[in-house]
C-alpha cells in the first residue's frame, strides 16, 4: 500500500502499528541502511582497516575506594595512557602529588627509562610521550584533546565501558561541581555525553566515538557478554591475558601491598604498570581480532557499530530491513493472522481434530482474547510459527535456530 492509505488506516483505526514491519527503525540504522544501498562498493569485499583506541586510567585513594561508588568520582585520576593501533606510541598522562613528587624525581629521564624497559622486557620498541601534572582537572582535559585529535573509530579497553570512561565522567562532574554541559564539551566535540546505571553497571554513551569495551566482547553471552571470546572461570585481565597470551598484569614490588601505596613509594613503575595494562588490551585483539570481527559481522548485516552492540537482534533487524529495502518495500503490513488474539467457530472447524477426539469430546467453541491470553500465557516464549513444508537442502540456504532459552531449556528440548 502506498504511504498516504497507509496513515489513513493509522488514523481510523483500521491498521494496529503491531501489524508495520521497521516502524520503529533506529534513525542510526536508517542512514546505515541508506548508506549500503548508495554505495554498492562499500562492502565485505572491501577491506576497512578499524582506528582502534585502548585505554586505561588509575584512581589513587590512599586505599578509601570502594567501585560501588563509581558515581561519586570523589578521588584523582593519577594515571592514564593511551594506545592507537595506527602507530608504535603511548600516550600517558600522570599526577604528581607531594607524596611521590620526589620519587619520581629519582629518574633524570622518565620517558627514555620507560621506552628501555618495553623494549628489554620483550613488550616492544615503542614511543613514549608523557605529560606530568599536578591536578587531575587539566590531565583530563589533554586526555580528551589527545583523542579527539587521533580521532579513532573506536575506543576500547578492559571494562572500559563499565569503569575507566563512566569514571572519568564522574570525576569531571565532580571536578565541575555537577556541570553537566562544561563535562559533555570536554569529552564531546558535539558537547553531547551521557552516562548511566544499568544494573551494577555504568555505562558511557557518547555521539562521535563507539565504546567497544574487550571484556564485553570477550565474555561469552551466557556471562553477559557478546561470545567472542571462550567460557573462562574469571574475566579479569591478568586472567585472561595470561589465557591468551601466556603474560599478565606488572606486579607490585614486593615492599608494595596495593596500587595507592605502589603510587606512592614507586610512582614510575606504576606508570609503567598502567601502560602494560593497555598493552596487554591491544596484543589480545591483534591475536584475536575480536573488534575486527565484529565489525565484519556488523558490515555484512548493514548495521551501525553502537547499535551492533546491542546482540544479535539489533543485526538482524538491520539485515531485515536491508533486504526490504532493496525491493522498496520499506513496510511490511498484512500479519494480521500473526497478531489475532481470538478464534472464532469457523477458524476452530478448520483445525484438524486430534485422534484422541474419538474418545475425548470435542467442546471447544469458541476462544475470546480473554481466554487466548490466559492459554498463551501460561508458555514463556512458546508461540509457534506453522513451518515451511518440504525438505530442505544447502541450495535453500542454511537454518539456524536462534532461541537460546529453548536450547537452554530441557522441557522445550524434550
Amino acid at each position: 500500500m502506498d504511504y498516504n492509505r497507509l496513515l489513513r488506516g493509522l488514523d481510523q483505526g483500521q491498521i494496529s502499528p503491531y501489524q508495520i514491519y521497521n516502524l520503529d527503525i533506529d534513525y542510526s540504522q536508517y542512514f546505515t541502511v541508506d548508506h549500503y544501498l548508495r554505495n554498492p562498493k562499500d562492502n565485505i569485499e572491501t577491506n576497512q582497516k578499524v582506528q582502534k583506541l585502548f585505554l586505561d586510567i588509575e584512581v589513587y585513594s590512599d586505599n578509601k575506594f570502594d567501585f560501588a561508588n563509581v558515581d561519586r568520582g570523589e578521588f584523582p585520576i593519577s594515571s592514564v595512557a593511551l594506545l592507537s593501533n595506527w602507530d608504535n606510541k603511548f600516550y600517558c598522562f600522570f599526577l604528581l602529588m607531594n607524596n611521590n613528587v620526589e620519587m619520581w624525581k629519582q629518574h633524570k629521564d622518565v620517558k627514555s627509562y620507560l621506552e628501555k624497559k618495553l623494549k628489554d622486557n620483550g613488550y616492544g620498541d615503542y614511543k613514549v610521550e608523557l605529560t606530568t601534572y599536578t591536578n587531575d582537572l587539566p590531565l583530563l582535559k589533554d586526555v580528551w584533546k589527545k583523542i579527539h585529535e587521533l580521532d579513532p573509530t573506536m575506543l576500547s579497553g578492559f571494562n572500559s565501558d563499565g569503569f575507566d570512561l563512566p569514571y572519568i565522567y564522574y570525576r569531571l562532574l565532580h571536578l565541575y561541581n555537577k556541570d553537566r554541559k562544561s563535562v559533555s564539551k570536554i569529552m564531546s566535540r558535539f558537547g553531547e555525553v551521557s552516562c548511566g546505571r544499568f544494573g551494577n553497571m555504568h555505562k558511557i554513551r557518547m555521539i562521535e566515538y563507539v565504546v567497544a569495551d574487550f571484556s564485553y566482547l570477550y565474555r561469552p553471552r551466557g556471562d553477559g557478554g557478546l561470545g567472542f571470546g571462550s567460557v573462562q572461570p574469571s574475566y579479569s585481565l591478568d586472567f585472561i591475558s595470561n589465557i591468551e597470551l601466556k603474560l599478565g598484569k606488572v606486579e607490585f614490588k614486593k615492599d608494595t601491598s596495593n596500587l595507592d601505596s605502589f603510587y606512592v613509594q614507586d610512582p614510575v613503575n606504576y606508570l609503567f604498570y598502567n601502560i602494560i595494562d593497555v598493552w596487554l588490551v591491544d596484543q589480545m585483539e591483534r591475536k584475536l581480532k575480536i573488534i575486527d570481527q565484529f565489525n565484519m559481522y556488523r558490515r555484512l548485516m548493514k548495521t551501525p557499530l553502537d547499535i551492533a552492540l546491542r546482540g544479535p537482534t539489533a543485526l538482524f533487524d538491520t539485515l531485515v530491513y536491508n533486504e526490504l529495502s532493496k525491493k522498496k518495500n520499506y513496510i511490511r503490513f498484512g500479519i494480521n493472522d500473526e497478531t489475532s488474539m481470538e478464534l472464532s467457530k469457523a477458524d476452530i472447524d478448520k483445525i484438524p481434530k486430534p485422534l484422541s477426539a474419538r474418545k475425548v469430546k470435542w467442546t471447544i467453541k469458541n476462544i475470546d482474547v480473554r481466554t487466548y491470553l490466559k492459554i498463551t500465557r501460561k508458555f514463556e516464549g512458546a508461540y509457534v510459527k506453522t513451518p515451511y513444508r518440504g525438505i530442505v537442502d544447502v541450495e535453500d540456504g542454511i537454518i539456524m535456530d536462534m532461541d537460546a532459552t529453548s536450547l537452554n531449556n530441557r522441557r522445550f528440548q524434550q
